[in-house]
C-alpha cells in the first residue's frame, strides 16, 4: 500500500533529517501493510495537521516550528499534546488559536468566542515494577 500524506509533508518541510518522524514516514510512504505501526502513526499526525491546516488558527506557525525541530520522540510531546488539543476543537467547529510561544505567558489555546483559555500539558507516566524496571 502506497500513501501520501501532503500535510504532514507540507510540515516536515526542512525537518532536520532526524526528525522522530522522518523514518516512520518513509516506511510509510513504501508498500507497507495498512496496519503497521509506521501508517497508523503517520495517519494520525496527518489527520491532526488536516484538521488544523482547515481551521486556520492564528500562530499555529508557532507550533509547527516546534513539531519540526523535535529530534526525539519526547520532543513531540508537548507540541502533539497542543496540536491534538487543537485539532478536536477545529473538527468541533469551536474556533480557536494558538497562544503565543517562545517565553509569552499565553495559554496554548484561547477560544475566539468565549473568555476561555486552555492550557495543554504532556506528561510521561513511568510505572515501577517490583523488579525495579521503569516503564514508560
Amino acid at each position: 500500500m502506497s500513501t501520501s500524506f501532503p500535510f504532514l509533508q507540507d510540515w516536515m518541510e526542512n525537518a532536520p533529517q532526524d526528525h522522530p518522524l522522518a523514518d516512520l514516514i518513509a516506511e510509510a510512504t513504501g508498500n507497507t501493510p495498512a496496519d503497521s505501526s509506521a501508517l497508523v502513526v503517520v495517519t494520525a499526525f496527518e489527520n491532526i495537521i488536516e484538521a488544523l491546516e482547515k481551521a486556520k488558527p492564528e500562530r499555529r506557525g508557532g507550533v509547527r516550528r516546534d513539531f519540526r525541530k523535535a529530534r526525539t520522540f519526547d520532543d513531540l510531546m508537548i507540541p502533539r499534546a497542543e496540536m491534538v488539543a487543537g485539532a478536536k476543537l477545529a473538527r468541533a467547529g469551536v474556533p480557536f488559536d494558538f497562544g503565543q510561544r517562545n517565553g509569552a505567558t499565553d495559554p496554548d489555546l484561547m477560544l475566539r468566542d468565549m473568555n476561555l483559555a486552555i492550557e495543554v500539558k504532556a506528561r510521561r507516566l513511568e510505572i515501577f515494577n517490583g523488579a525495579g524496571y521503569v516503564w514508560s
